[in-house]
């Protein structure tokens, strides 16, 4: 009796591998692909400019190149806030660059230098989201 219960699995099993496999699922529409695939790079690129504007460190006596390279970031930050879609994570992202860099300030004791360039940053968060909330 348990020969033919297992010989029974082995022959169901073996007729599962040999079976018609089911048909593939159709992919979407090219047109639909394509706007999907153009809204993620969009995001892609937005959250990337993002995240540039943010590690970008201004020295504290910068060039002109300087100067214009970090307004060139804030303005890809500022760009990307004012996108309905990335609104919220933009404006999250500057809050918790502001709370973590008024930690430091707080919590870190730091030096009259470091003091001073935390203390910019968080007026130049604070600007960049002025800037998204009320633009020009």
């Amino acid at each position: 009796m348990r020969m033919l219960g297992f010989l029974g699995l082995v022959f169901a099993f073996s007729a599962q591998l040999h079976a018609e496999p089911e048909p593939e699922k159709k992919p979407a529409p090219e047109a639909a692909l394509k706007e999907e695939d153009q809204a993620a790079l969009e995001i892609g690129r937005a959250v990337m400019a993002v995240d540039r504007a943010l590690e970008y460190k201004l020295p504290e006596s910068p060039t002109p190149e300087q100067k214009a390279e970090a307004e060139r970031h804030t303005e890809a930050m500022v760009g990307a806030g004012q996108l309905t879609r990335l609104y919220p994570w933009v404006r999250s992202r500057i809050d918790l660059e502001i709370k973590v860099t008024e930690s430091l300030l707080r919590d870190t004791n730091p030096d009259a230098a470091r003091t001073r360039e935390l203390k910019a940053r968080i007026e130049y968060l604070g600007r960049v989201r002025l800037r998204i909330d009320a633009p020009r």
